[in-house]
This record gives C-alpha cells, structure tokens and sequence, in this order.
C-alpha cells in the first residue's frame, strides 16, 4: 500500500539506522565484549535441519519439553520472537490460542484466558510471572486489572499454559498463567549484543525509535552478570482536538428520546495536537549467577522500568461527522492533557540446592509499581449532570456550553508486592516423582481518586447534590491481600505409557481495604471524610487429577480435571442514604432488585473458582516435521466475579454460574527445509446460567471479552545463502473474532440505555505483519511492515474513570501501517 510520505522520510530512517547504530556499537565494545554461543537459559532443543525444534519448559517446576507435558501450553523461544520481530507480550498474545485481553494500550492490558473475564474483583484471571515471581495487578483500580508489558528483548522464552493452575501457581491463575523466563547470565564467557528498530507510522504518526543492548560478563569461574536495557519513543497517531470556549456542542435528546452527543467534529477549533498518544520507555534489568559449587546455584535479579504516554491510544465514536470519520481524534471542550505513566522496580532472588535425590528451590520477590493515569471527565460529568438536573439541558444550552474551568479526573495506583515460595522436589529416575512447598504473599494497594464538575452557580449544586461543593468525589482506599498456602503434587509412572499426576493447594488468604470518601456526591461538606473499613477472609483446596498415555515416542493422549480459584474482595463504598446523589442511587438499587426496602452499597463480594475437565493429544509425524496439539474443554464457573454499576459507580458482585466450552489446536509443519508453516485456532463458548440481578446478566448472555473464534497463521522461510548467512521471511495474519464488552456496567437504565445499550459489540478483525531479511551469527538486517494493509480497529472501549455513560464513546484504536528496519548485531566470534 503506498504512502507518499515514506518516500520523505525513508532517507531520515536511514540516516537515524546508521547514527545509532554506531552509538550501540561503541557500547557494546567498550565493554569488551566477544560474542559466545548463549546456551544458557535457551527454549529450543537440538534439531537438524530436517526436523521441528522442541522447546524445553518448566511450567510443572521441572525441565521437559511441550510434548512431553500434559498440559495446554504455548512455548514461544527467543528465536522464535527474533524471527517475528515481537518486543512485547501484547504483539504476542494476538497470536495465542485461547488467550484475550482487554486494552488501553501498553501496560494497560488485562488478559484473559477460555472465557474466564476479569473486569470484576480485585484479582486478575490469570497469573503473570517473571521468572518466579507473581506480578499481581493493582487491587482496586478503575483502569483494570493491568499488567506491565516488559521490553522482551533477551528472554530465553515465553510459555502460556491454559487452564486452571491453582495447584502450582495457586490464585489469579484460574484462566491460566503467562510466564516470561529471561536468559540466565552464562559462566566463563564475556558476549554482548544490540538492537536498533526505527520505522514510521503512516496515518497520523511519524517515527519511532527502539534500543536493546545486553552484555554477559563473567566475573571469575563461580559469577556471571547479565546487564540487558531497552529503550524506545513510538510516535502517536490520535490527534487531541480542543473546541473553541463557550462552542463545544452538548449532548441532547433526539426524536427518539435517547440522549446523545453533539456533533463535536462540526465544532469550531481552538487546538489540535498531532500525536497525543505518543510514548516513551526505558527499562533495564541485571540478572547476578553465583554458583560455588556444583550443588548450589544463586541468582539475582534487579529490574526498573519506566513507562509514559502523553495520552491514550484512543479515538471519540460519537458526535463524528461521517465526513471526518477517517480522522483518529479526541475532542475536548478544555485543554486537558491525559497523561500516563508506569513505574516498575522489582527484585528477585532463587536459590536452588540439588542434594542427594532431591532439588530445594527459595523463590524470593519483591516489587513496587506506582501508575498515575488522568482523563478528562468535564464533558461525560456535564452529560450526568444533565440527566440528574431538571431542565439542566436548557440551562446548559443558554449558558453557551460547559463551565470555563475544570481540572481532569486522576487515578493513581500505588502496589508493592512481598511473595516466598519454598519448595522441594525429587529429582531420581524413579517411577514415583513428587513436589511440595509452601508460598506466602503480602499485597499492599493504595488507590487514589478525585473527580471534580464544571463550574455552575451554587443553587442548581445544592439542587443536585445539596451542596455547595464542586467535588463530586474524592477516595483514598488502602487495601492489602495476604495469602499463604501449602501445595503439593505427586505422579507414578505405572507403565512406560501411563503416568498418573495428583496435586492438591490448600490456601487461606484475607483482604482487608478502608474507603475514605469525600465530596458533594456523598452530601459532604468540603474536607469532611466518610471512613470505613470491611475485611474478608476464606479458605480452601485446590485440586488437580492427570493421566497421560504415551502409546510411543510421538503420541500422548491426557486427560484433565482441575480448579482454580480467585481470592474475594471489598467493594468501594457507594453514597447512598438521604444526601448529596444517596437517594438517587438506592432508587436505582430498588429498581435493579425489583424492591421497595431500603438498600445499602454492597461491601464485599466472595472468592470464586472454576472447574475445568480437559481432554487432549500431542502428536508428532514424519519424523518430527510436523506438531498437532489439540484439546477440547469444559469449565463449571461457580460464583463469578462482575463489575456492575449504578449511576456511574461502579462495584464488583458474584453473579450466576456460567458454562464455558471450547476447543484449541496448534499445527506447526516443516514443508520443506527451508519453510515452516504455523497455525493454530480456539473456539470459546461462554455464557451465563441464569437471571442475576445483582450483575445485570441474564441466562444465555455470553460471558464478555470473550471471542468465539481466535486464529492465527504464519509462514517462515529461511534459506541458507552460505555457512554463516541466511535469508529469513515471515509473514504472519491474526485473527479475533466478535465479542462483547461491557465498559458501563449494565445499570446504567437511569441514563436511558438499559442493558443492550450498555453492551458494546465489537467487530471481528484480523491483522498482518511481513519480516524479510538477511540473518548472520554477527548482523541481522530485517526490513518489516507491521499492520500491512492498514486496517483500522476499535479494539476496546476506553475505560471512563469518572461517570461511566453510554452516550460518551471512545476506543482503542490499534497502530496504523508501520514500515521500518531492524538491525540486530552480536559481538566477537562464535
């Protein structure tokens, strides 16, 4: 597809490929560096040329390879993400069965596995690890249950495991887990290696520019040190347009009696900032290996990484003029910035001792994660405003628009995570095998809200909330997760073929949050604090039953029953009673529950878990040239935690049941010795049993975030010019299928929506990427193209901090074509 504008500036990305080239260059071999061959930590085993690599996993805390473990499991190596030219797990989880996720943009993902949505509660439904060590999500935060999204520059491999893994991983691991193992520093051998990326976005962007270097130096015969950095700047392309004072067009009632916006896009313009969602990242991680001798083996591991973006990766839906619909923007009646930033500092450190006919292993952690996000809420508070005030349209309307000054609404989450696992295991060659540990984590959360109203005089603020205040709502709710478990799994081998697996989790854990609330929707006065504090606790087992059959070396037939479980939580409180928005939100409350008695904010929500029962095979055929791995599912989800709301505040209940089945296979097939074709597909089945008021859901609705269909292709070709020299070519489509989502809650009927405005339905998409390139021990050289047709796709809502509307509307919006040059270079001979 052709755009005019590479044809200015492909000379400047040749230019910016040489200056940092050279820059990375005199890094690397300023520290000495001569290039070895990285064994240590790698994913692949040995193949020749005229087979399929196996790629050796730890997901059951032992060392095997994908077929030979009973599990569902995507392994991708580190050559594998070098071909495909992915930098981050969202790039790779487009292209993994089974796997989901809800977006904001980088580092504001929730991901979710077989259907198993994590809107509600305060957990996610799946486990994220680096290494060893649980990365839990913050606990109350209204942007979700994000995860970082680290650079994956030097990662030996990236392994999915799908399905309940409450028996190993234990909570938040009830959809499966995400493991991201970096390369562990290597004895005795001093190499190092760079990466420059610079490429340009069409429609509306410009250039970005990413940066890796890793360097491995051994310190004597018993230390290694592995320093690795990344850093990257990737030009927006939503543009943040803000309407003339006083010109910004309100939202209004239309024939049919729904409210809706105004055409902003017709609107006169004061700013328009190009680029507004651009972002910035700089991390750097060093891993430390001390082995004193040939039984124990320490190693540390230090990360920080700090990531911006000038505002989110979002375009307005509503009020757009058709003629501009081509347009990527965001208007505001005020100008408004809508930064993000996410700051991440983490340490481990693992020992493990192989004494005589068994492995102990100590797995340490401790982070801390600080994120500040802000948006600017004037026009939805304004739009609530006309809902909840009589004849506040009118008002609004003769007034010229909104108020002429309004900060934004900012959410800050402050995490910091403490976790130990302590665990033995045999390591003989006989039959019986075993495993057990105990594991403890302490999560302290501090969440952080205030949402402020336009100006307006104070008799229609009292009106509205009683009040003279022009905070609608501040809250401070610190909250900590403790957990503590013991687990354990044993296996027999009765014959060569059948092998029986048994595992068991028993956990406790108890949650504790204070809510302190303030501002005129809670009928306050200025400074006065609403102060309450709920705690939870609950305790329970987990269980897990396996049996594998291996009629011969290239076929294993399993089978699977297991559950998972997600810790409960506390609710913010809502303002109900006699004051400020009290009375209006209870009447909502009776609507919803169909009562006239009086109703107070739900306080907490319990834990829920699901059963899963799995039946699958992996098989190998013409000598190892080509993979099938399948399975089909059905889960049980018992008491599943939902986000709802009223008026624009949302709460976590449990809702009714929901059955979800499905199926997924992957393929992978040498065609020839040069060409390797890829595939894989999921089908998810997921919907709800019965009615529940309490969430909104009625029986036959499907479980959102959940596509039915997700599907993924690639094609690679590498052919060897000489000894040292290759060419590589990837081409690579991804598909998502349609789903629903549910931003608002489905109590927003005060608004007029009701429950099917409150569903959003999102299109299904699918995407290409193309890589080509030459690939030598010492110098990669790949030219790609990202996003090759330039499709446009409204990914996810826009998470609305403040009042959640329908008639509001933004999205996620995915990058446009995206055209540049990757250089990989590594330093000294083999």
């Amino acid at each position: 597809m052709y755009c005019p504008q590479w044809d200015r500036k492909f000379g400047k990305i040749i230019r910016m490929i040489g200056e940092t080239g050279r820059v990375f260059a005199l890094l690397c071999v300023s520290a000495g560096a001569s290039y070895g061959a990285e064994l240590s930590g790698t994913a692949a085993a040995p193949a020749s040329g005229d087979m399929l690599a196996e790629v050796v996993i730890t997901a059951t805390k032992r060392a095997s390879t994908v077929q030979d473990t009973p599990i569902s499991v995507t392994a991708v190596s580190a050559e594998e993400l070098a071909d495909r030219g992915i930098t981050s797990f969202i790039e790779l989880a487009q292209s993994v069965p089974g796997i989901s996720m809800r977006t904001s943009g980088s580092g504001q993902t929730e991901f979710e596995m077989r259907g198993l949505q994590s809107s509600g509660g305060s957990s996610s439904t799946v486990g994220f690890y680096l290494d060893e060590i649980p990365l839990s999500s913050p606990a109350s935060a209204q942007n979700g249950k994000v995860v970082i999204d680290p650079s994956l520059y030097d990662l030996a491999r990236v392994e999915i495991l799908r399905g309940p893994q409450g028996t190993l991983y234990g909570s938040g691991s009830m959809g499966g887990t995400v493991k991201l193992l970096p390369h562990d520093p290597e004895l005795g051998k001093m190499y190092a290696s760079g990466e420059t990326v610079v490429s340009d976005t069409a429609s509306g962007g410009s250039i970005n520019i990413a940066q890796n270097g890793m360097v491995n130096l051994p310190l004597g015969d018993t230390v290694a040190i592995r320093l690795v950095g990344s850093g990257s700047q990737t030009s927006g392309w939503v543009q943040r347009i803000v309407i003339q004072p006083g010109e910004f067009p309100l939202a209004y009632t239309n024939a049919s009696g729904t409210l809706v916006r105004g055409n902003v896009a017709a609107a006169p313009v004061a700013a328009d900032y190009s680029n507004s969602n651009s972002s910035t990242l700089a991390s750097a991680r060093m891993s430390v290996l001390w082995n004193p001798n040939e039984r124990l083996s320490v190693a540390a591991m230090f990360m920080y990484q700090n990531e911006t973006q000038a505002g989110p990766s979002a375009t307005d839906t509503s009020g757009i003029n058709p003629s501009a619909s081509g347009v990527e923007a965001h208007y505001e009646p005020f100008d408004i910035p809508e930064p993000y930033y996410d700051r991440f500092g983490f340490g481990s450190l693992k020992l493990t001792y192989q004494a005589e006919g068994v492995s102990i292993t100590s797995a340490t952690g401790l982070w801390n994660r600080n994120s500040f996000i802000s948006q600017d809420g004037s026009e939805e508070t304004a739009t609530s405003d006309a809902s909840l005030l009589p004849h506040a349209t009118g008002y609004e309307v003769s007034q010229g628009g909104l108020g002429p000054n309004l900060p934004a609404s900012p959410e800050s989450d402050h995490t910091a995570q403490f976790s130990e696992e302590l665990r033995i295991a045999s390591n003989s060659d006989s039959a019986f095998q075993w495993l057990g540990g105990v594991f403890y984590s302490n999560l302290e959360s501090r969440w952080i809200f205030t949402s402020d109203q336009p100006e307006a005089p104070p008799a229609l603020l009292e009106q509205a909330f009683g009040v003279d205040n022009t905070r609608i709502l501040a809250a401070y709710e610190p909250a900590t997760i403790k957990q503590n478990a013991v687990f354990g799994e044993a296996s027999f081998q009765f014959t060569p073929q059948l092998k029986a697996t048994v595992g068991l989790r028993r956990f406790s854990f108890t949650t504790t949050q204070t809510d302190e609330e303030g501002g005129a929707g809670l009928g306050l006065p200025p400074g006065q604090l609403t102060d309450s504090t709920f705690s939870l606790s609950s305790s329970g087992v987990t269980p897990k039953f396996d049996l594998s059959y291996q009629p011969n070396k290239d076929l294993m037939i399993y089978a699977t029953a297991a559950k998972g479980f997600r810790p409960g939580g506390v609710n913010q409180l809502l303002p109900t009673g006699n004051a400020g928005l009290g009375p209006l939100i209870e009447s909502a409350l009776q609507t919803k529950f169909n009562t006239t008695s009086q109703l107070s904010s739900p306080q907490t929500f319990t834990p829920d878990s699901v059963w899963n029962y799995e039946l699958g095979e992996k098989a190998q055929f013409f000598d190892h040239r080509m993979t099938l791995n399948s399975d089909v599912y059905y889960e049980d989800w018992t008491n599943p935690q939902l986000l709802t709301d009223v008026i624009g505040f949302g709460y976590t209940v449990n809702g009714s049941a929901a059955h979800i089945y499905g199926a997924e296979t992957e393929l992978k097939v040498l065609l020839t010795q040069d060409l390797t074709f890829g595939a894989n597909l999921s089908y998810d089945h997921a919907t709800f049993l019965r009615d529940n008021a309490a969430s909104g859901y009625l029986a036959g609705m499907s479980v959102p975030d959940t596509p039915k269909v997700t599907s993924g292709q690639t094609l690679t070709y590498r052919h060897a010019l000489t000894g040292e020299t290759a060419l590589v070519g990837v081409l690579e489509n991804n598909y998502v299928g349609t789903r629903i989502d549910v931003p608002y809650g489905l109590g927003l009927s005060i608004y007029g929506g009701g429950t099917q405005a409150a569903l959003v339905h999102l299109a299904a998409y699918d995407l290409t990427n193309l890589r080509l390139g030459i690939d030598r021990d010492t110098l990669n050289v790949f030219v790609f193209a990202n996003n090759v047709l330039n499709k446009r796709v409204l990914l996810d809502p826009q998470p609305q901090l403040d009042i959640a509307l329908t008639t509001f509307q933004r999205y996620t919006v995915n990058q446009p074509l995206t055209v540049g040059v990757d250089v990989n270079y590594k330093f000294g001979a083999r």
